[in-house]
Order: C-alpha cells, then structure tokens, then sequence
C-alpha cells in the first residue's frame, strides 16, 4: 500500500484552500461527521468571497445557490462518528493528491 504524507499534500494548497479545508475539518467535528469530504471543502470554499471556486461559478454561469445545496445534500449521506477527529475521506485525498 502507498503511504501517503498528508502535511505534505495540505502545505501544497494555496491559503484559501488550506483555509477551506481547515473550516471544512471544524465544520465536520461539530457536526459529528465521520469523514471530511470533498463536498465540504467545496461548501466552505463558496462561503469565501475570493475563492477560485466563486470565481469559477461566475464565469460558467453557475448558480451558487443551487451548486451550494446540491453539495449540502450530499453531506446528508455522510456517516456520523461519535469520534471527534474525523478522517480525510479517500476520495478527498485522491482530490488533493492531483492538485
């Protein structure tokens, strides 16, 4: 199995990124998830007004309302933990690792 060095992957991000992923991470402590999904970086990110994700919504005509809910949706079918560190989900390491 690869390891992988998480630190290194999250130094790699840009400030708001590593911003996003920080509040996602606090977000889903308190909400007892059991995972960190790609789904709560991106809410996290379109709550940043200069993020590279608002910008994007901007330019593709995309509705941030209707992308924000899609993306809350999601994070319903997240598993609660009664743990309080939640885990990198695989998929948003897959999504950090290609950065």
């Amino acid at each position: 199995m690869i390891q992988i060095d998480l630190p290194t992957l999250v130094k790699r991000l840009n400030l708001f990124s590593r911003q996003a992923l920080e509040m996602a991470a606090s977000e889903c402590m308190s909400q007892q998830a059991a995972e960190i999904t790609v789904s709560h970086v991106l809410i996290q990110m379109l709550a940043m007004p200069r993020s590279d994700l608002r910008v994007i919504t901007r330019q593709g005509d995309i509705g941030m309302e209707e992308l924000r809910q899609a993306l809350t949706v999601e994070n319903y079918t997240t598993a609660r933990s009664a743990d309080s560190y939640p885990a990198f989900s695989p998929m948003l390491v897959e999504w950090l690792k290609e950065g």
